[in-house]
């Protein structure tokens, strides 16, 4: 009995030897298959940004390529409301002129009446 122990504890410790000195190995193995799953992995996890970095700048190029156009349209409109608006102004500008003018004459209208009334309200009194 005593020698089924002893032969058992030997297989144990040849088996145990060969797995010591197998099994940095395996594990380095191991550890490089792991890491090859991540990189591939990470690449098709890069693939995925890339491919919706990609559509995103195509989109927002047609985008902006769409508000530029519009904008280039409205600038004639622009520029056309603009000078309206200035020949506008000048017209009122114009016009407030012209009744300012009207009514310093209409005031001095009004005093020559108002001394006019006096003079004649004096006499006949």
């Amino acid at each position: 009995m005593r020698g089924v122990f002893v032969a058992c504890g030997a297989a144990v410790a040849s088996a145990t030897s060969e797995q010591a000195a197998v099994n940095p190995i395996r594990r380095i193995v191991g550890m490089l298959q792991n890491m090859q799953e991540k990189v591939e992995a990470e690449g098709k996890t890069q693939d995925s940004l890339f491919e919706k970095f990609i559509c995103y700048c195509e989109r927002n190029k047609k985008e902006l390529a769409k508000s530029i156009e519009e904008s280039k349209s409205k600038i004639t409109s622009l520029e056309s409301s603009i000078e309206s608006a200035v020949a506008e102004k000048t017209q009122v500008e114009a016009d407030l002129k012209q009744h300012k003018a009207d009514r310093a004459a209409a005031k001095a209208a009004i005093e020559e009446a108002t001394e006019m009334r006096s003079k004649e309200n004096s006499e006949f009194s």
